[in-house]
């Protein structure tokens, strides 16, 4: 009879895991990035797509100056999350060191895109904007960064712990913030942002349509308002908002996109299509417009402009994830050798 193998429990290779990464996070806080990078490999080579241990990896490979493979290493990363905000700031970094400022400066505006707590990207931007001559551009990241650094250090956490998408920690912080200043507009946005991520739709409308009376002129909240009425399918009274917002400054692209795509889900696809071409525009080759005019169109019967559309969406941007699905549901899409690879 064979001796008993005692295997080691899930739980007990999850803290070992967990404590291989804070031993690795304290080499990097002493800048022994060598080293810490050496022990990020081992743990990498039992689990290769751990988040945190791609992106820990990557900032050594970074500090050590080996760029390149940073840059790989977020992709790889980028792979497993794409909306991972700080990926993208290291990136941003990465790409300035190798002075690609077009690059980095996209990759800045990505990183404050998923994490709007990412104060130094927003600084790298008012850099770029401020090496540029950009004033409108300038203006409107300053007056972000502002309003980041106003806000009180527990929204500030809770916005990361959002991002990172630890919704319960960060729906617990907004509560016990909100029990201390009930009417904070903000706080009240950020606990429907976790209830909509949590497919609290109702409570999360209700928030947010007190916030926006509250507090009329506050662009996020009325922008989230927005989002919830669609996902309620209030499509009505979403449009009527986006309507607003565009009259209030109808050269944003933000409010162009949120316009468009309520046009989209009421059938208004002419003014929808339009309103997408302006955009581009702005924001040429832009994936995420190009697949909602790819959408638009699609909807309408013009199915080759749709694939014309996703396939541009891919050409700018190869993981866009969002291009190939719609491909794939068109159901007669064939796709080529290079992109089943990709």
């Amino acid at each position: 009879m064979g001796v008993p193998v005692s295997l080691p429990s899930p739980q007990n290779d999850s803290q070992e895991h967990s404590s291989s990464l804070e031993a690795a996070q304290k080499l990097i806080q002493g800048q022994q990035f060598a080293a810490a990078l050496d022990a990020l490999q081992k743990l990498l080579k039992s689990r290769p797509d751990d988040p945190e241990a791609l992106y820990m990896s990557a900032v050594c490979l970074r500090y050590t100056q080996q760029y390149q493979a940073s840059l790989d290493t977020l992709a790889q990363l980028k792979s497993v999350q794409p909306e991972h905000g700080r990926a993208h700031q290291e990136e941003g970094y990465n790409q300035r060191a190798l002075g690609n400022k077009d690059k980095a400066m996209q990759a800045f505006e990505r990183a404050c895109f998923y994490n709007p707590a990412l104060i130094a990207s927003y600084k790298a931007r008012i850099e770029f904007h401020t090496q540029r001559g950009e004033r409108a551009r300038l203006a409107r990241v300053q007056d972000q960064l502002k309003q980041l650094v106003a806000m009180p250090k527990p929204l500030v956490a809770v916005v990361d712990l959002i991002s990172m998408g630890r919704l319960l920690r960060a729906e617990e912080l907004c509560r016990a913030f909100l029990k201390k200043i009930p009417h904070h507009v903000e706080a009240m946005r950020l606990l429907a942002d976790i209830g909509m991520r949590l497919g609290i739709l109702e409570d999360a409308e209700l928030l947010l349509h007190s916030a926006s009376l509250l507090a009329p002129n506050n662009i996020p909240v009325h922008i989230d308002y927005i989002q919830v009425l669609r996902k309620r399918q209030q499509h009505l009274k979403a449009q009527d908002q986006a309507q607003k917002l565009l009259e209030r400054d109808p050269a944003n692209p933000q409010f162009q996109s949120l316009f468009a795509v309520q046009c989209m889900q009421s059938g208004k696809f002419d003014e929808a299509l339009t309103t997408f071409d302006e955009l581009l525009k702005v924001l040429p080759n832009d994936p995420v417009t190009l697949t909602s005019k790819g959408h638009a169109l699609k909807t309408k019967g013009e199915a080759a402009s749709a694939i014309a559309s996703y396939q541009q969406a891919i050409a700018a941007y190869p993981r866009h994830g969002e291009a190939y699905f719609a491909l794939a549901n068109l159901k007669t899409y064939r796709f080529s050798d290079d992109q089943i690879q990709q």
